[in-house]
């Protein structure tokens, strides 16, 4: 195709067509410009159509992570120990007033010592957020978007994750030796449980110590379900966002 187009100048310079020949070069270079033009615009088009793809499967695989986050957070609140969590609130209300108005002992304070004693885990699955972080956040072309996805892992996680570790944190430190020195753990094969009775009732009633770490780490229990309900509703919320996104509406 060159050596067609060096020829045709060639014979325009041969006839002596100088202004024929100026404006057939021109209109040459405006048609190598076009064309060069026109690449980049491809390539721009293959480099976009890239990006987009590389998004979608970035955003798909933080859906992933959403909705076993959600599944977790809604585990934790409905399901906890058998009855979930707002309900576990309201054992230590009931075990914390029968203490501390020294009434007498009922057969169901072992089951509810039991669930007292104990701290749930907490499992947050962030490997869609490390991989659009070494990826780029650029990579996601919705500003809105973006920060929504940058805040939701780096305020709301941080926060539930800090509320829980102050839960795991208050246990370890403060209730995990009652159970262990002043209880005893039995199976209750009937309800198919475990129960924990104490050893000298009296002396519990008369235990200040066992009665205020236990309130204290009900407060804590009750800010972390809170946080815990929030982290589930900014996750559904966060998961619908992306879930609008990426069908393009």
């Amino acid at each position: 195709m060159i050596k067609f187009f060096r020829r045709i100048r060639q014979n325009l310079l041969l006839q002596g067509k100088t202004g024929k020949y100026l404006t057939y070069a021109i209109g040459e270079i405006v048609l190598v410009v076009i064309g060069i033009l026109i690449a980049l615009q491809i390539n721009n088009w293959n480099e976009l159509r890239l990006i987009k793809d590389q998004e979608k499967v970035l955003l798909k695989e933080i859906i992933s992570d959403l909705n076993l986050n959600e599944n977790n957070a809604q585990f934790r609140i409905n399901k906890d120990f058998g009855i979930g969590r707002d309900s576990i609130v309201k054992t230590f209300v009931h075990v914390i007033n029968h203490l501390e108005n020294k009434l007498p002992y009922t057969d169901d304070l072992p089951k509810y010592f039991h669930v007292l004693h104990q701290v749930s885990s907490l499992e947050i699955k962030t490997s869609g957020f490390e991989s659009l972080k070494a990826s780029g956040m650029d990579i996601i072309q919705k500003d809105g978007l973006r920060s929504a996805i940058g805040e939701y892992y780096t305020v709301t996680v941080n926060s539930t994750q800090k509320a829980h570790n102050e839960l795991r944190d208050d246990f370890y430190n403060y209730i995990l030796k009652f159970p262990r020195t002043i209880f005893i753990t039995k199976r209750d094969e009937a309800n198919k449980t475990d129960i924990q009775i104490p050893i000298n009732y009296e002396q519990l009633l008369e235990n200040i110590e066992y009665i205020e770490s236990l309130k204290m780490y009900s407060s804590i229990y009750a800010m972390d379900l809170s946080v815990t309900k929030d982290y589930l509703n900014k996750t559904r919320l966060l998961k619908e966002k992306i879930n609008t996104y990426l069908n393009g509406d």
